[in-house]
């Protein structure tokens, strides 16, 4: 198998350099069993997420198998983020971090855990952990699947994997799209269910926690009581940052000083909070940071972590960044606030993207140029006025919420109808 001789080669060159990758999965053996002493063997169910977003995804359809009596639920994460941001594991009977994709490591952990079912999500997909399912007699379903990479690369990647991908024999999909692009990987006796996307269930889930506790909220309408509407900028990295700011500029030409811009940067480091400090001081802005008085600013940088999903709730419209890397970032929470969503280009792999813009309550800017700027800072002002346009967002908001929720008992039920 050609993953397996990669595996041999690269795996030693990289241990050379030290680092949180490997070390937390140091001694995962002795880890992963004395963890799983005092849980019950008899049906357990094995999530496995990659990272904190993932697990957002996969968390509604958790709680909902523990209220269906199914399990017990361990579960296994890829990514150094999640013990860091992830605190409280009360929902799941054991979590611990998944070996490297090495036959024998799979195998032995796969002897350890003993499931009843495999359950991955969306892309955490390795070919030695689901051949190791398999040959333990697991049952292996892949949930919250959206559409795979298109083009050629896309195309080889999928058919490399083709074998792996027929050995998942439960598929749940975000949406109809993801279920016919999936359709010639799939092995056709494998069932299959169009679900929708738990996470919407768990953005509007923490909406409401958010807008109940209202920390950032009630310090936003302390400094800003009376202005106007407010722009939330969230999960911004460089370029975003030079395109909202622009927008903002702008907006204000056509609505006055009113209006207000919250910045929540994807890295608040105190240089990147400089340059924008420094920026906007360029345009003109006033600016200050969160942890701050904000009394009288135009823009609040946000610099401390924690906050964005409540931020949402303060802002009339939303930008979500990391378009002008490699993807955006989640556009559901601000979605769950019922706010309409701008981003940059590189949306391809968020169905909600390519969903709330053929629905027309969101929109994408090509590039962060000036012209880009001001057709964002013109979609705002229409977003803000209450006309046509704002209803029709609204309008298509509520069915694309109404849509996806309940996704994650759907899931569940479906998960919990496959290996009886």
């Amino acid at each position: 198998m050609i993953w397996n001789f990669l595996l041999r080669v690269l795996v030693p060159l990289a241990r050379r350099f030290p680092g949180e990758f490997f070390a937390m999965r140091e001694n995962w053996e002795a880890v992963w069993a004395r963890g799983l002493e005092k849980v019950p063997r008899e049906g357990r169910i094995w999530f496995h997420v990659s990272s904190v977003g993932e697990l957002e995804q996969v968390r509604p359809v958790i709680d909902e198998m523990k209220s269906l009596g199914v399990g017990p639920v361990v579960l296994s994460y890829f990514s150094p983020s999640v013990p860091r941001l992830v605190k409280d594991w009360s929902f799941v009977s054991f979590a611990g971090v998944l070996p490297l994709d090495e036959p024998e490591a799979m195998n032995h952990l796969m002897d350890i855990v003993r499931p009843r079912v495999l359950v991955l999500n969306r892309y955490d997909i390795w070919p030695n952990h689901v051949a190791a399912a398999r040959r333990s007699g697991a049952v292996v379903a892949l949930v919250n699947a959206s559409t795979p990479p298109s083009g050629f690369w896309g195309w080889i990647g999928l058919w490399l994997r083709r074998g792996m991908f027929r050995s998942v024999q439960a598929w749940t999909y975000v949406d109809s799209a993801a279920a016919q692009a999936w359709e010639p990987w799939t092995e056709p006796r494998a069932r299959g269910l169009v679900a929708g996307n738990p996470r919407v269930d768990r953005a509007v889930e923490r909406a409401g926690n958010a807008a109940r506790e209202a920390r950032a909220g009630a310090r936003v309408a302390e400094w800003w009581a009376g202005v106007g509407p407010v722009v939330v900028a969230g999960s911004t990295w460089p370029d975003d940052e030079i395109l909202v700011l622009g927008a903002f500029a702008a907006l204000r030409r056509l609505r006055g000083s009113g209006v207000r811009m919250i910045v929540v940067p994807h890295e608040p480091v105190p240089e990147r909070l400089a340059a924008l400090e420094k920026e906007a001081t360029r345009r003109g802005l006033t600016c200050a940071r969160f942890t701050e008085n904000a009394v009288g600013s135009d823009v609040m940088l946000v610099d401390a972590r924690g906050f964005l999903a409540e931020i949402y709730a303060v802002g009339a419209v939303a930008y979500v960044g990391g378009g002008f890397g490699k993807q955006i970032h989640s556009i559901i929470e601000p979605v769950a606030h019922g706010r309409p969503v701008a981003f940059g280009p590189a949306f391809r792999r968020s169905p909600e993207a390519g969903t709330l813009l053929s629905l027309g309550a969101a929109i994408t800017m090509p590039h962060a140029g000036r012209s880009s700027a001001e057709r964002l800072g013109n979609w705002w002002h229409a977003q803000m006025s209450q006309g046509g346009d704002a209803r029709r967002s609204q309008e298509a908001i509520e069915v694309f919420l109404g849509v996806h929720r309940g996704a994650g008992r759907r899931v569940a039920e479906f998960l919990a109808e496959c290996w009886r």
